[in-house]
């Protein structure tokens, strides 16, 4: 597999307890469910670097047919642990798994590969039933900061950088669009008001209401923004559908 600079202490910063209950992961996940169906995205999937199985959870929750592998170790909720496999490689799984899966997930992951398209061709080699690959990268080069930093990212993407690296791997973007305008303007000034001003690091998930409910507020605010407003509006994430191209003899 490429190289990565996501490391063990990294599950610890990026998934405290609560974590599934944060804001951004609530609205995270409701938007990537609705583009997974309104793409009509074919099932079973396979999360690639599917952390402690947030995303997979909320997803087999909405019925959808899909399993996470992490190469590190973090905890997964038992609730479902049968749907998670850790420390393991997705690129070594027994062929007939591999054979299994219809599309990809990679969801906030490739930012963290040195060659991501690289890693995306293996995977495809990989899985040769794959037809689609859905990815989520943090958005706005002009955003870096020291949080891109301890988070072990090489870069952030562009939508010209993310559909170059999807063409490089041998994927057609098929869909395309940023979300969390709102994010984006507010982490921009921030960085300039302050003069470099450092981002914060560290997550404080709501672990208990009434503090949940906030979360889920902020969540919604953020989702029905980035619905309502043009997906070419500037936002601190991006989302894309890649199709695999038929490659000719």
């Amino acid at each position: 597999m490429s190289t990565t600079a996501y490391d063990q202490g990294h599950f610890q910063d990026n998934y405290p307890p609560g974590m599934r209950f944060f804001y951004w992961t609530r609205a995270r996940n409701v938007l990537l469910h609705q583009v997974l169906l309104r793409q009509q995205v074919p099932m079973p999937m396979l999360e690639v670097g599917c952390g402690t199985g947030i995303v997979v959870r909320h997803l087999r929750a909405q019925d959808l047919e899909v399993t996470g592998v992490e190469l590190g170790k973090p905890t997964v909720d038992p609730e479902i642990r049968t749907h998670v496999l850790t420390g393991q490689d997705a690129l070594t799984l027994p062929a007939d798994q591999r054979q299994r899966f219809r599309s990809i997930g990679v969801f906030d992951v490739i930012e963290h590969i040195e060659d991501a398209p690289a890693f995306l061709r293996a995977l495809l080699n990989a899985f040769p039933q794959v037809e689609q690959v859905v990815v989520t990268v943090p958005a706005g080069p002009e955003l870096w900061s020291n949080y891109d930093v301890h988070f072990g990212h090489f870069r952030r993407y562009t939508d010209a950088s993310l559909r170059e690296h999807l063409s490089a791997a041998g994927l057609r973007t098929t869909f395309l669009r940023s979300w969390f305008p709102s994010l984006y303007w507010a982490q921009r000034a921030a960085l300039r008001i302050g003069a470099g001003k450092k981002r914060q690091v560290s997550f404080d998930p709501p672990v208990e209401q009434p503090r949940r409910a906030i979360h889920a507020a902020m969540a919604l605010a953020l989702r029905t923004e980035s619905v309502l407003l043009p997906g070419s509006w500037r936002g601190s994430s991006l989302v894309a559908v890649g199709t695999r191209q038929t490659i000719n003899p």
